[in-house]
């Protein structure tokens, strides 16, 4: 039986997501300009940089996965709105799987904020509390309701913050701390089934506690159209520091990033800086080798369905009670 894969996309890596609502210009790369993106054992796909081209679920073994993307309107302005609708989508898709059927999830960006409610579902008392025992794992890329400081088990070395230069610690997602797109708690992540990757430079997922990284998570509240009356008033005058930090943020992140594929042609057309990193390079610390992080992830999703494969079934007890397995005719 093969696991059902269940993956959201990004929003725009052109500029990391956001970046469109400050009215920075959004330039995607020409036709014929793609990159080749690697996954395992040799295979290879190109990439233009659209998000609903992300090559990720075509890396999967289709002997051991039935990938699919799941729309969600992956919106810019009201993102929460964008991210309760995926949500739903894949609640609906996970609720209908016959018992026993193994489930597991991938997400970049945006489609990683969706696939955190997903998981919180899976929790005491939500949509989907009776599939938790059938979900095998989760893959975030540039999540931006990441925990601080988490990876997770085979997530990387690295979890500092874009606003605060030479960090290693202290990183987390872009979205605030509270409200109903609040940033996860490590607690409420299984190391062994929810694994993260954060690039430096990455201002959704490797956000500090400066006054800069305050004040990007607070402006995040206008995209996810949750901001309160002041958050609304600061960022709208530019005078006042969140406005103008959060913007000056979304500049930053404007930048290109400059990365070679795995033809070994160099690029810097991917604006986004870490934002974009992820089909392309290692973790910092280069955790298995010179893998990528959607190597990484592959491998990690791949270990996940063998081992769920191959566990024991487990026989309910026998009792003296319950079911007769002896047919016996109804009374004439």
């Amino acid at each position: 039986m093969t696991v059902e894969f269940y993956y959201c996309v990004g929003t725009s890596y052109a500029t990391a997501e956001m970046a469109k609502a400050g009215d920075l210009e959004i330039t995607e790369p020409g036709p014929g300009d793609s990159a080749l993106v690697a996954g395992l054992n040799g295979m290879t796909r190109r990439w233009g940089g659209g998000p609903p081209q992300d090559p990720f679920t075509g890396f999967l073994d289709r002997t051991m996965f039935s990938a699919k993307k799941v729309f969600y309107p992956a919106a810019q302005q009201n993102m929460g709105l964008s991210i309760d609708t995926g949500i739903q989508n894949i609640i609906n898709l996970v609720k209908v799987l016959p018992k026993g059927q193994k489930w597991a999830v991938g997400g970049y960006s945006q489609g990683a904020a969706v696939m955190v409610g997903v998981m919180l579902e899976t929790k005491s008392g939500g949509a989907l509390e009776s599939k938790a025992a059938d979900f095998i794992g989760g893959t975030m890329f540039g999540n931006p309701r990441r925990a601080v400081n988490y990876r997770g088990s085979v997530g990387g070395t690295w979890s500092g913050a874009f606003d605060i230069p030479g960090s290693t610690t202290g990183g987390h997602g872009s979205f605030p701390a509270t409200g109903p797109y609040r940033r996860l708690q490590p607690t409420e992540c299984d190391p062994l089934k929810w694994i993260e990757f954060a690039h430096p430079d990455d201002i959704i997922t490797s956000v500090g506690d400066s006054p800069q990284g305050l004040a990007w998570s607070a402006g995040n509240d206008v995209f996810l159209n949750t901001a309160d009356p002041f958050e609304w008033a600061a960022y709208l005058a530019l005078s006042i520091p969140i406005a103008a930090l959060s913007l000056a943020t979304m500049a930053f992140a404007d930048n290109a990033l400059t990365f070679t594929d795995a033809a070994g042609k160099t690029f810097t057309w991917l604006k986004g800086l870490g934002h974009t990193a992820y089909p392309f390079m290692p973790p910092v610390g280069n955790p298995d080798g010179n893998l990528t992080s959607y190597q990484i992830a592959l491998k990690f999703l791949t270990e996940k369905a063998n081992e769920s494969a191959v566990a024991p079934v487990v026989v309910p007890p026998t009792t003296t009670a319950g079911w007769s397995t002896t047919l016996v005719p109804p009374a004439a």
